[in-house]
């Protein structure tokens, strides 16, 4: 969490130079031209599943692949040609950690061109593959690459040559297929317009109160469900803007300081860690500039309480941002002010004060989480931490699996030292992504749902701009003078 709440500050103060200087052209990979028409020779006509990729079967009974080199995995998004989309949605969150965008677009390309080897061919499959074949291998892939498009939209986002060659591959299409060609033309549209809203489009009004009212400590003014309501509204806002391969590109790439600033990826979700030390920072805070000893501990109490709202909303992170301001150290220092709790309080805090416990990967949390309902904001950090625990344990190859690998003085197993370096012909721990995945998608469970129907205000307030009640609080928070982490902290 110290590492997330650090981050978050650094990236406050590299985000405001980045604004604060004018907007240079992009900087995009570069890639040689490559104007061939792509097409693949089919020379095994089998439509059933692949021999070449290893599968295993899970818990809850199925199979599913677990190891295959890139290529096999590329091409087990085709074969069978009557499966579902689940293999397909692993693949594309987790493809960066193993295989170039530029590689996969071209295979998928490859796929939709197909042609029958017809040195090897019968007649009967010849015929089969002029009448029907083509046309599954074609969807097959067509379907594939809708699904890039519409959940992964980032990839072509930052590369201008992979979505060169994405539309120069969909404006070909119109000659063979124009039900394809509409539909991932609208796809485009759809993404681009999306993202577009999500980077320049603010996600709160500017609405703001007047200055004298705005420099309230209205944290220990308003009453606590109204506040605790709020602060869940613009939370789950923040938290929806995250998308689910957000987590795995932040993963697999590291940002380099002179361009973080400037990454659409890396926006999104240090917004969302900056929410939480803002939540902290606040609460300290006014805790703080309180001028007596009595006020201190009313405002204690009042945020115990704001936070235990938020816990009965099922709003973990917000809950465990305000349990994280009244744990800073300038407010622990209060001894006296403490002592004024209730025992109520004080057993109150100390319940939500175990459930972020980071112990065994916050294992009070997790447990906590199997008994709540919907809508649910869960902690974000909670999540962070087991994405980085697979990540750093699980190695990418099968090879650097082996027993004979080396361990590091963290427990860490180290790559394996073979000379042999072709990323391409080393068999890929698929069941490494899967366990990636399972996380993310568990995310975006949470992701999906609505608090429209458990906090009455918030229908209202996204309709109309007059009553955007979470803006001008978000605002307020902003705008509020909060002590220096130096300080908080000392």
């Amino acid at each position: 969490m110290s590492r997330l709440i650090w981050s978050a500050r650094i990236y406050d103060g590299l985000r405001k130079e980045y604004l604060s200087k004018p907007l240079d052209e992009p900087v995009y990979p570069e890639r040689p031209p490559n104007d061939e028409i792509k097409y693949r020779i089919l020379e095994n006509f089998d439509e059933g599943r692949l021999t070449t990729v290893t599968y295993a079967k899970r818990s809850n009974g199925t199979e599913n692949i677990s190891a295959g080199d890139s290529e096999s995995l590329v091409d087990a998004l085709i074969f069978p040609l009557n499966q579902d989309n689940s293999y397909t949605e692993v693949f594309l969150a987790c493809y960066r950690f193993f295989l170039p965008a530029s590689e996969l677009l071209t295979s998928l390309i490859e796929w939709y061109n197909v042609e029958l080897d017809s040195t090897t061919a019968t007649p009967q499959q010849e015929s089969y593959f002029k009448q029907r074949g083509r046309k599954l291998f074609r969807g097959r892939a067509a379907k594939v690459l809708l699904t890039w498009i519409k959940n992964h939209w980032h990839d072509f986002h930052v590369d201008k040559d992979l979505l060169d060659e994405l539309n120069e591959f969909v404006g070909d299409l119109g000659e063979m297929s124009f039900g394809d060609s509409q539909r991932m033309t609208q796809a485009i549209r759809e993404q681009r317009l999306s993202w577009y809203m999500t980077q320049y489009i603010p996600p709160f009004s500017a609405r703001r109160a007047p200055a004298a009212e705005s420099a309230k400590p209205w944290g220990i003014l308003w009453e606590p469900y109204q506040f605790a309501a709020q602060l869940t509204l613009i939370d789950h806002h923040f938290f929806r803007q995250i998308r689910p391969d957000t987590y795995l590109c932040l993963l697999q790439k590291s940002v380099d300081s002179k361009c973080i600033a400037g990454d659409d990826a890396v926006k999104v979700l240090m917004d969302y860690v900056g929410w939480f030390r803002l939540i902290s920072s606040y609460t300290a805070s006014i805790i703080y500039k309180e001028d007596t000893i009595k006020k201190r501990t009313k405002a204690i109490k009042k945020f115990i309480k704001i936070a235990k709202e938020c816990h009965d909303l099922n709003n973990f992170n917000t809950c465990f941002a305000l349990i994280h301001g009244l744990k800073r150290k300038i407010v622990t220092k209060m001894a006296s002010a403490w002592d004024g709790l209730s025992v109520k309080y004080i057993d109150s805090f100390k319940e939500l004060e175990l459930l972020m416990d980071p112990s065994n990967g916050y294992a009070n949390f997790w447990t906590e989480l199997k008994s709540c309902g919907t809508p649910l904001i869960p902690f974000f950090a909670a999540y962070i931490h087991d994405l980085l625990e697979i990540h750093e344990t699980e190695p990418v190859y099968t090879q650097d699996m082996a027993p004979t690998s080396t361990v590091d003085s963290d427990g860490f197993r180290l790559a394996s030292t073979d000379e042999e370096d072709d990323s391409a012909a080393k068999e890929i721990n698929f069941t490494k992504f899967y366990n990636l995945y399972s996380i993310v998608a568990e995310i975006e469970v949470w992701r999906s749902y609505s608090y429209n129907s458990v906090i009455p205000e918030a229908a209202s307030s996204a309709n109309d701009s007059k009553g955007d009640t979470s803006a001008v609080l978000l605002n307020h928070m902003k705008d509020w003078k909060v002590v220096e982490d130096s300080i908080l902290d000392l």
